[in-house]
């Protein structure tokens, strides 16, 4: 056992001397097998051992005796050990996730905050005890949720920092080498029933796939790394297809719905999963339902949007799909300031402000036209002005005039006319007076208030913080 763990260590070179090894030890055969592997591989290279045990809050008494063992265990081997206790139920609610999920989460946060605090000391890596068991059962699951050919990678001998020692080994393997040693072990009660969808694949699939192939683990496990050297070297291709198609912007995926449509099936599945992944910062619970369902939105209008796992929402706009995390509401995409003098005015949250100037107008000036109008500046007939003018966020029943006739179209309608997405309508700058929108920041003024040869004195707004010289 120690001389191939050790060698399966040299191979991804996962351990070099002087090494701080943080190991996870539940108390279970296999986190056991690791710490106990773990030092006697001290033996031939030098590695300080330090061990984390995570409580959950959910066994009761029989955490407390976990805990006690793995105590225990370290007092006898002189290593020191941390425990941490949390109560994971509470953070699956609050996370909206499940207890095996969130125990899962929370382990992995908490062998990082350990490892910060020895990184001042040297390298530092973090020891887990998954096994060719553990890789079967992550196929599988991976199978069954519709994942790429990532998730049928299995798990990675290393990953960052994270290094799987015993990986290379199955179960009874573990077990065997713990009964020559004399080593005892604790029972987890829950990895007993089939609550949790990992216990139901370990008790009933991959048992009944064992009575027709003996060696199913095994051979699942030799597959799952065939798929992983596949998919790294799709994964240098598909790199250039991913930065071809989507743009990433302040947090919000963009993906080019042409060149999507124009990909092959493959290079669509993936580039969606891919963007799934990132947007999510996790691979878990998203599967081949979500990208088809993103897929189908190339079918779709501009606004219809879906809601899919980690409050992530993907939505149809005007030539893309755009995929982000759903977001509370902003206050700056609510506001109202009025313009009641001339000066400066200041957008509340938001880094725009405007110039107002008031000011006569001369003969000369409506004959030869002089009047400056840029795609952030213009001037407007003051006199026609019926309400105080306010600097505002749109609102229902806002309209504009578009002709001379005096016919109106609504703000909603010139939005979809000019191709405005429906995020960005939410925070577009608008000049209104009264439910009537003299100007649409960046886009056209209404006809009513245009400055014509009566005009006497006119009203000059001018954005700043934009792209105020346009």
């Amino acid at each position: 056992m120690i001389k191939s763990v050790l060698n399966y260590i040299k191979e991804y070179e996962m351990i070099k001397e002087n090494d701080i090894v943080i190991a996870g030890v539940s108390g279970g055969a296999d986190s056991v097998c690791l710490l106990r592997v773990l030092l006697e591989i001290r033996n031939t290279v030098p590695i300080t051992i330090h061990v984390v045990h995570v409580e959950h809050g959910i066994r009761g008494k029989e955490a407390y005796e976990d805990m006690e063992f793995v105590k225990a265990l370290c007092e006898k081997f002189a290593v020191t050990c941390t425990v941490y206790h949390y109560d994971i139920p509470k953070i699956a609610a609050e996370r909206k996730i499940s207890e095996e999920e969130a125990g899962r989460i929370i382990r992995y946060e908490t062998f990082e905050k350990e490892k910060k605090k020895y990184d001042h000391l040297g390298t530092v890596k973090i020891a887990v005890a998954h096994n060719k068991n553990d890789n079967a059962e992550t196929v599988l699951l991976n199978l069954i949720r519709g994942s790429g050919i990532a998730g049928l990678s299995g798990i990675m001998p290393v990953r960052g920092s994270i290094i799987r020692p015993l990986l290379d080994k199955e179960r009874y393997q573990i077990e065997e080498y713990l009964e020559e040693i004399h080593q005892d072990y604790r029972i987890d009660s829950t990895n007993q029933g089939n609550d949790y969808a990992r216990n139901r694949i370990r008790h009933n699939i991959l048992t009944e796939m064992e009575k027709v192939n003996s060696g199913a683990i095994k051979n699942i496990d030799s597959a799952s790394k065939k798929i992983a050297q596949a998919e790294d070297y799709l994964s240098k291709i598909l790199k250039k297809e991913f930065e071809n198609i989507v743009t990433v912007v302040h947090n919000e995926w963009c993906l080019d719905v042409d060149k999507l449509v124009k990909s092959d099936d493959y290079v669509k599945n993936q580039v969606v999963l891919q963007t799934l992944y990132q947007c999510a910062g996790n691979r878990k619970d998203i599967g081949q339902t979500h990208v088809e369902a993103v897929l189908g939105l190339l079918l779709k209008e501009s606004g219809k949007q879906l809601s899919l796992p980690y409050e992530i929402k993907a939505f149809r706009a005007y030539g893309n799909i755009k995929v982000k995390k759903k977001c509370l509401e902003e206050n700056s995409d609510t506001f109202e300031v009025l313009i009641n003098s001339q000066g400066q005015y200041n957008i509340p949250y938001r880094p725009e402000s405007f110039q107002v100037v008031l000011e006569n107008i001369d003969e000369k000036s409506k004959k030869n036209q002089n009047i400056e109008q840029k795609t952030y500046t213009k001037c407007f007939d003051y006199d026609k002005i019926k309400d105080s003018l306010v600097i505002r966020t749109r609102r229902p029943g806002d309209f504009l005039v578009i002709d001379k006739e005096g016919h109106r179209q609504s703000l909603k309608s010139f939005f979809i006319n000019q191709k405005i997405e429906k995020e960005k309508r939410e925070r577009i700058l608008l000049i209104a007076d009264g439910a009537h929108i003299v100007w649409v920041i960046g886009y056209r003024i209404s006809f009513d208030y245009k400055i014509n040869d009566r005009t006497k004195k006119i009203i000059k707004i001018q954005m700043t913080g934009g792209n105020e010289n346009e």
